[in-house]
């Protein structure tokens, strides 16, 4: 298996990315967890969207595996689910809000989390308007 080789040839810490809209294939649940028992694969950035997917990844992984949201509005749902936070495309825009979310989430201030979450879905919508542009040459 391609990851395992990788993980294998490195003493490196190796995390796994599963972004389907931008490779246009989806990381199973079975094939992630499979994966988080090689001790050096320390987690994954987790941006399918499905949360069944990503919930059954944080139950059945090993117990040190790290799910972080790979999608910036999915990130207080995630911590829902027993994730761990986010690596984030906006948050060299709002990291400190984003962080303030995270912290409050951990902290219980639930209704916090959600307001700021709410306040910056706006933004983490329109940044993925068009997810990638092709490279055109002008003439």
């Amino acid at each position: 298996m391609h990851f395992k080789t990788i993980a294998e040839s490195t003493s490196l810490p190796c995390i796994l990315y599963n972004v389907p809209a931008r490779t246009v294939a989806s990381l199973s649940a079975e094939t992630t967890i499979k994966l988080s028992q090689i001790d050096n694969i320390i987690g994954i950035k987790e941006a399918s969207g499905n949360f069944e997917q990503i919930s059954r990844i944080i139950s059945n992984a090993r117990k040190d595996f790290i799910v972080w949201s790979g999608n910036d509005g999915d990130t207080l749902a995630i911590l829902a689910l027993g994730g761990y936070g986010v690596i984030s495309v906006v948050s060299h825009l709002v990291g400190n809000q984003i962080s303030q979310m995270i912290n409050s989430f951990i902290s219980g201030k639930i209704t916090e989390a959600a307001r700021i979450h709410n306040y910056l879905m706006p933004l983490f919508t329109n940044m993925f308007i068009v997810a990638n542009l092709s490279h055109k040459v002008c003439p």
